[in-house]
């Protein structure tokens, strides 16, 4: 049984063809505020996968740099963190976060009023709606306030945070012994990513003028709806970014039917891969051609014209293959977003800023101005795990918070031997994505 989205009862647009628009935000004094959350979702995980891809590009000039294996993010894993955060922003910092999550329209700026309706009436539901995945048996999600003892949040937002986001709070001295708290807080995350994920927050992470951390985790289990058998499992080629080549074990199966799509350039082609909840499917993009450091640029580029498409995450149909090869690996990847949120195309700079953050929502403090809270890391791991049985992933995300101080009947194969793009969706929603350039 599929379990379908109720938009209409959550006044989220599913289908509509752009975001933000006149036809699909609320209309304010001052402008619009997005209502397609769903879209604005997207075009959120569009912008910040293309960013953070640009970066690893610009990185490859420097001819010591080694490139990460993969870049992978669990897009629903840091807009639930950042959202978290956003509600209790006032102001510039709200305006600001509120762009930068792709859900204000062309208003530069909105009364506290229109927002806490508009946060009621649309983000809520949407929230509400994203945290009901936990009704499936494969996705579990935890979210979590560590406050320090001598910071006192605001009924509204401890409230809000609580019904939204099913957010629990745990009260910790970082004045006094901020390195126990900090393994405290990497024990909550290794728990609730099924020991994927250990040690996120590193020493020095935190200290003594930590106010606050927003953590989420995620974690998933998806069994492939056909396994694939492990006597067919053989060490093949991988042909890397920089030309190399490498045996990796591939996952096989021949003269098999998959839900297989292609664009229509013919320049990239994919398959999706069910699991046993067939609400949970797997895609694998790979460009026709090989793909090096010399034409990734053109894959990015396309990757994310297709991510933030208001139409649906690609589109595939039945098709019959003499061959399907798919890797078997497990990826690891670890970011700060504070280097990335601040600068275009988010431009969170206030949040970051200890002079011009506004969290008046969120705490007393801010309201008091004695100690400003101000945003100083957000970091990010993601794990993914994928064999002849299915898909292990986890995925963590913490914003510490501190104080001032080819044609269709040709194809015979479908072999993912080379960097390819990889999506974990429940229908249409992104739990996990990423790009692949080399493989163990």
């Amino acid at each position: 049984m599929s379990h379908k989205r109720d938009f209409e009862s959550s006044g989220i647009e599913a289908d509509d063809d752009s975001v933000c628009n006149n036809s699909d935000s609320k209309k304010t004094k001052n402008g619009l505020i997005c209502q397609n959350l769903d879209h604005a979702f997207r075009i959120f995980t569009a912008k910040l996968m293309s960013s953070i891809l640009k970066q690893q590009t610009l990185n490859l000039e420097d001819h010591d740099y080694t490139p990460s294996q993969a870049v992978m993010i669990s897009p629903l894993s840091i807009y639930l963190a950042l959202g978290m955060t956003m509600v209790g922003a006032r102001k510039t910092t709200l305006m600001q976060m509120l762009q930068g999550m792709s859900l204000l329209g062309s208003a530069n700026e909105i009364s506290e009023n229109e927002f806490m309706e508009w946060r009621l009436e649309y983000f809520k539901k949407y929230i509400q709606l994203l945290m009901s995945l936990v009704k499936q048996e494969e996705i579990k999600i935890a979210n979590k306030l560590f406050v320090d003892q001598k910071m006192e949040l605001t009924d509204d937002y401890a409230n809000f945070t609580k019904e939204t986001f099913d957010s629990s709070v745990e009260i910790c001295n970082f004045k006094k012994d901020f390195e126990t708290e900090r393994c405290k807080i990497n024990k909550w995350i290794e728990t609730n990513t099924n020991h994927m994920i250990r040690d996120l927050i590193p020493v020095g992470g935190v200290n003594q003028l930590t106010d606050l951390v927003i953590a989420n985790a995620i974690f998933f289990l998806g069994t492939w709806n056909e396994a694939f058998d492990v006597v067919n499992t053989t060490k093949e080629v991988f042909h890397t970014l920089q030309r190399n080549k490498k045996k990796v074990s591939m996952m096989n199966k021949t003269s098999v039917n998959v839900q297989f799509g292609q664009d229509e350039e013919k320049q990239y082609r994919w398959v999706k891969l069910p699991y046993k909840n067939e609400n949970f499917s797997m895609i694998f993009i790979v460009p026709h051609s090989e793909l090096t450091t010399d034409n990734e640029k053109e894959f990015h580029d396309w990757l994310e014209q297709q991510l933030s498409s208001p139409n649906k995450v690609f589109q595939t149909h039945s098709e019959k293959l003499s061959k399907l090869s798919i890797p078997k690996f497990k990826l690891q990847f670890k970011l700060d977003l504070a280097s990335t949120l601040p600068h275009t195309p988010f431009n969170m700079s206030h949040a970051f800023d200890k002079r011009n953050a506004n969290f008046e929502g969120m705490t007393r403090e801010a309201l008091s101005l004695k100690n400003p809270p101000y945003l100083q890391n957000i970091l990010h791991e993601c794990v993914v795990e994928v064999d002849e049985q299915g898909t292990k992933a986890a995925a963590a995300t913490v914003v510490v918070g501190m104080n001032c101080l080819i044609d269709k009947t040709s194809l015979k194969e479908f072999v993912v031997n080379r960097p390819f793009a990889f999506l974990i969706v429940h229908e249409e929603t992104i739990v996990f994505c990423g790009k692949v350039n080399s493989i163990s």
